[in-house]
């Protein structure tokens, strides 16, 4: 029953990501997504209270994932002999590179108060209540929410920008070219474990 749920839920997200990537939020209806989903009304309004609600939910969800990804570098990191920065930002360049379509239409969002903004903002969140990391500020003159709120943004940008030129180089490359991003611009040192 539950895996059935589930599985209504994501038909609705997914069909809400093809209808936005084809026309402008505020020309999709709710019916269409009903329709297009092959799943019924009440199960529609059983998860979501209308297209809105729908879409704060997909940037939700995705703002945890997106934190799920950085907190598994982070423990590769911190538990790893090499202390190299990519460990951190290759998988979450490949979970953002693999959700490209959506981290699109993030950045292009005309949703009201449904943006990249909103998107990081959400994701910080998620990763201060996380407490698995703390951060270390004894040496950094930065707010680290500035920072890493500036970072998320530029990190999801510098991805969409490398897929809309169509840039060729690997995974790994990329990630060699965050990690000194991360290295050059780090507010002391990055994080510690809450443990």
């Amino acid at each position: 029953m539950n895996q059935n749920k589930s599985r209504a839920k994501e038909a609705y997200f997914l069909t809400f990501i093809h209808l936005w990537e084809t026309k402008p939020f505020e020309e999709i209806t709710v019916s269409e997504i009903i329709s297009e989903s092959s799943y019924c009304k009440a199960g529609f309004y059983r998860y979501f209270h209308d297209k809105f609600d729908l879409a704060e939910q997909l940037f939700q969800r995705e703002a945890i994932e997106y934190i799920d990804s950085i907190i598994y570098g982070l423990l590769k990191y911190t538990n790893s002999a090499d202390r190299t920065k990519d460990i951190i930002s290759y998988p979450v360049l490949q979970h953002v590179y693999e959700h490209k379509n959506l981290y699109h239409l993030i950045i292009n969002s005309n949703i009201p108060d449904l943006n990249l903004d909103y998107f990081c903002s959400y994701a910080l969140k998620v990763f201060w209540e996380n407490k698995t990391f703390v951060i270390n500020t004894k040496n950094t003159i930065i707010d680290p929410e500035f920072f890493y709120f500036c970072t998320t943004r530029q990190f999801i940008q510098y991805i969409c920008y490398w897929d809309y030129i169509r840039y060729s180089k690997s995974a790994k490359y990329m990630s060699k070219q965050v990690s000194c991003m991360m290295e050059s611009n780090e507010p002391g040192y990055l994080f510690s474990t809450n443990r």
